[in-house]
């Protein structure tokens, strides 16, 4: 594990020293930084999104199938399984499932 030393004397002094700095700009250059930093945050999860399972068609869809295998055949289903007094149905294995055509 990573360890600060001194530890809350270091991340006090260091937080201390930025907001003295950060005291020191114009009100011009903090709303630039302001506006700059709302940018970035918008285009970083923009563009997670966008290449996330959530943002695709066809990964929601991929999502849904994966949870729906989970539910049927993964410790989930087995538990209920056995609890049921069932035999618990062997999980598919990964090349033998069919994948969702978009």
């Amino acid at each position: 594990a990573f360890r600060v030393p001194f530890v809350p004397f270091v991340p006090l002094i260091a937080i201390s020293v930025n907001l003295y700095l950060i005291a020191q700009q114009s009100w011009a250059s903090l709303g630039q930084l302001g506006l700059y930093l709302a940018v970035s945050v918008a285009a970083w999860f923009g563009w997670g999104y966008m290449h996330s399972i959530w943002g695709s068609p066809a990964g929601v869809s991929k999502r849904l199938a994966e949870e729906e295998q989970q539910s049927m055949y993964g410790t989930k289903g087995v538990v209920k399984a056995i609890m049921e007094g069932q035999e618990p149905a062997a999980p598919l294995l990964k090349h033998n499932v069919q994948q969702p055509s978009d």
